[in-house]
């Protein structure tokens, strides 16, 4: 999980007002929450926890939980105790000093917490309510407020997913009294027991969506409790939010490519040799049972008969020593590589006594010309083949077959089993060029750094990196360093093609209106959308799909940073000391108070800037 994840969590079931049922479940409910949450084998969330707080420092916790936020980061609020309507319909909150009477001032008024949720910047933001609420007239009067909690309407937002306990719980007031049961904590029992466990993982991937808990909890709630529906709304949400890992999650290797496969069974010792590299680079996929089928693939050809392809394979596994660390589950299985392991080594072809040799003269003097002229033939092309499969030819020459035949034998003979010298067959190695019926795995061209070609989709120039290596991650002592950037360690690649620049808004809007993208969060913001202007406000989601929709994909990590630091390491594309004239940084404006070092307006543009603007960025 690379974005920040942060978690309040709300309890109050202590209140002062008589007419307020004491609570027994929002303590234990606060307590378990908190802990699955801040779990980093589950949820990985940073959290507080507030239990039966006075309004007003709920209030402020509130606003501070909301404010200064970036767009990806996760935030999830959680209340669990009374929710109050008043005469009006509006909705509050209850705290430890609540009155029922004085609501607007001893409250948490809904109204406050929809309005710092819509301008923070966080555009991933969970609410999740388990509370009931009630609704007085006058004195005397048994009257209940509107079925329904009506999230929808209290709540609305961008990118925001509020989901609640019921929408159909009441509190009834006969004589100032409290009539009637409240709701005991089905909701978040069922919620904590399916992250805790891992059930709530419905497509057993590993991760625990937000729609995935939902449905889970839906489905123990109603039935355990039929009266009581849990409800969700969803508000403008890109992507997917993924709430917590599966702590039992066991990984299952993937199937991998059938182009893949048959190389890595070819009798071809240059395909196997390429099928390492491709297993290799899946290394380092996102995708855990990808990543373990190539690990699975990859110790299996340690033990090739080809001596060049299992030492390709154990170089390959020694560059991954432990699965990413930030993807679950938390481990994965890992081959023990022997460092001083060798592969093993080729039987050599078992020699011919002299006394065979006469014997098998005899032999050949009794059999017909035309027999040997197809048998001849079958044995070289047999030998060819079982040459290939034992990987012979690869460190050493076989001996040459015999030019000579049996001085009682016609020339016919000579001529249709045995080639000419100068065609005499030999068994060298594969070529370096798969055969035209054998999938090409690695391709080799001659390019070099800067190399451009234009692709075809959206007519983006791309330009070609060659491959090398570079020390990944951040140095020890770097202050604005997350702690996901340790340690820095080398990393090689391949040659690989990227982006010359952002992908623009126009050049979005094609993949738009052929129906494989969502419009952009801010498509309709006349500050970002200048068809010149990089595409924003767009999820990971969104920029995979646009990839394949392109005929391409999103870089790695470890492409993006060699791309952007090059084998020298720079801090910056363009050496150790920040400029911010190079590049379009975050100017201080009236959305948010973050100013760039160096002062307003440096690079000048207020906001996004046209792609290409920044050439001395490189």
């Amino acid at each position: 999980m690379t974005e920040k994840r942060h978690a309040l969590i709300i309890a109050s079931y202590q209140y002062q007002d008589p007419d307020l049922r004491q609570l027994v479940a929002p303590a234990q409910d606060a307590e378990a929450l908190a802990r699955v949450l801040q779990d980093p084998a589950i949820g990985g969330f940073q959290v507080q926890t507030l239990q039966n707080e006075r309004s007003y420092k709920v209030n402020q916790a509130i606003e501070a939980f909301f404010a200064n936020r970036k767009p990806d980061d996760l935030l999830l609020l959680y209340y669990s105790g009374h929710g109050i309507k008043d005469e009006d319909g509006r909705l509050y909150f209850a705290t430890t000093d609540t009155r029922r009477k004085m609501l607007r001032t001893t409250a948490i008024p809904t109204t406050l917490v929809n309005d710092v949720m819509r301008y923070s910047r966080s555009r991933r933001q969970v609410l999740l309510l388990d509370c009931c609420y009630s609704g007085a007239f006058a004195k005397g009067m048994i009257a209940k407020a509107s079925a329904g909690i009506d999230a929808k309407e209290h709540f609305k937002g961008r990118g925001r997913v509020v989901l609640t306990a019921s929408d159909a719980i009441q509190y009834a007031f006969e004589e100032d009294k409290v009539i009637g049961e409240g709701s005991h904590s089905v909701f978040t029992r069922h919620l904590i027991q399916g992250l805790e466990t891992g059930e709530a993982d419905l497509d057993d991937d590993g991760w625990v969506s937000l729609d995935e808990l939902y449905d889970y909890v839906y489905d123990r709630v109603t039935g355990e409790a039929p009266q009581q529906t849990p409800g969700k709304w969803v508000f403008d949400l890109r992507g997917e939010i993924l709430i917590a890992r599966n702590p039992h999650w066991v990984v299952k290797p993937a199937e991998l490519p059938p182009e893949l496969q048959r190389a890595i069974e070819s009798p071809f010792a240059g395909l196997r040799e390429g099928a390492v590299s491709e297993l290799e680079r899946l290394l380092h996929s996102s995708d855990e049972s990808l990543t373990l089928a190539a690990r699975q693939a990859l110790v299996h050809l340690t033990d090739d008969d080809s001596r060049r392809v299992s030492t390709t394979a154990v170089r390959a596994l020694r560059t991954v020593t432990t699965p990413p660390a930030d993807k679950p589950p938390p481990s994965l299985p890992t081959p023990v590589i022997q460092e001083q392991k060798e592969p093993p080594a080729r039987r050599p072809a078992p020699a011919v006594a002299p006394q065979a040799q006469g014997q098998l003269r005899r032999l050949l003097s009794s059999v017909p010309a035309w027999v040997w002229a197809v048998v001849g033939v079958a044995a070289v092309g047999l030998l060819i083949i079982l040459g290939n499969l034992a990987g012979w030819g690869a460190t050493e020459e076989p001996t040459p077959m015999p030019t000579e035949a049996p001085t009682d034998q016609p020339s016919i003979e000579l001529t249709l089993a045995i080639p000419t010298p100068t065609e005499e067959p030999t068994l060298t190695p594969p070529p370096t060029t798969a055969p035209t019926q054998e999938p090409t795995l690695t391709i080799e061209p001659a390019l070099a750094l800067g190399d451009t070609k234009t692709r075809s989709a959206d007519d983006m120039v791309m330009v070609y990196v060659p491959g090398g290596t570079f020390q990944m991650g951040s140095s020890e002592g770097d202050s604005d360093a997350d702690d996901d950037e340790f340690p820095r360690h080398p990393v090689t690649l391949d040659g690989f093609w990227i982006d010359q620049t952002e992908v623009t808004n126009a050049q979005y809007a094609l993949c738009v209106a052929d129906g494989e993208c969502d419009e952009s969060f801010y498509a309709d913001d006349d500050d970002y959308n200048g068809d010149d202007h990089p595409v924003v406000g767009v999820s990971w989601h969104d920029a995979d799909a646009y990839c394949k929709w392109a005929g391409g994909r999103l870089p790695t990590e470890a492409e993006w940073e060699y791309t952007a630091r090059g084998e020298e390491g720079y801090i910056y594309p363009w050496g150790g000391e920040f400029d911010c004239s190079r590049g379009n940084f975050d100017d201080e404006t009236e959305l948010d108070s973050y100013i760039v070092p160096g002062g307003e307006g440096c690079d000048g543009y207020v906001r996004t800037a046209p792609v290409g603007s920044f050439p001395t960025g490189k």
